[in-house]
């Protein structure tokens, strides 16, 4: 559930929830193209591998 309401939120946002922006972001000097690196912020009650796999593969930083 958790995966789906990140990337619809990515998607209201119009950022790609593909897109791999820390890659990107190394790569920024040969594309002279800016990448948004993202945070979520939750509680401890999100403090779970599940999440922070999920986080990991939607390319956002977690601040749990």
């Amino acid at each position: 559930m958790f995966e789906k309401v990140v990337k619809d939120a990515l998607v209201k946002l119009r950022i790609d929830p593909k897109e791999k922006r820390m890659q990107a972001k190394k790569e920024i000097h040969l594309k002279q193209k800016r990448y948004q690196s993202l945070e979520i912020a939750a509680d401890g009650g999100f403090d779970t591998r599940v999440i922070f796999s999920c986080c990991k593969k939607l390319d956002i930083k977690p601040n749990i």
